[in-house]
């Protein structure tokens, strides 16, 4: 037997009709706030500004900002 868990939705809380059925668990985003989630990022983050302040690659691109979100 399967499943899926979903945890991002365009609308939140989904109340569309997956919420029918059994093999679904829909969590409204919620994935992000265990605190072994949040402390394994914490940790990822901290490895790549060290990366970066060793100017060793970095695993992630860092986004460029638009120009309106400048100010």
């Amino acid at each position: 037997m399967g499943g899926v868990a979903i945890d991002v939705f365009e609308n939140e809380p989904n109340t569309g009709k997956l919420v029918e059925k059994d093999s679904l668990l829909l969590a409204a985003y919620m994935g992000l706030r265990s605190i072994d989630c949040r402390s394994q990022m914490e940790i990822e983050e901290t490895k790549e500004v060290i990366n970066f302040l060793k100017g060793y690659p970095l695993k992630q691109e860092v986004p460029q900002l638009d120009s309106e979100m400048q100010g």
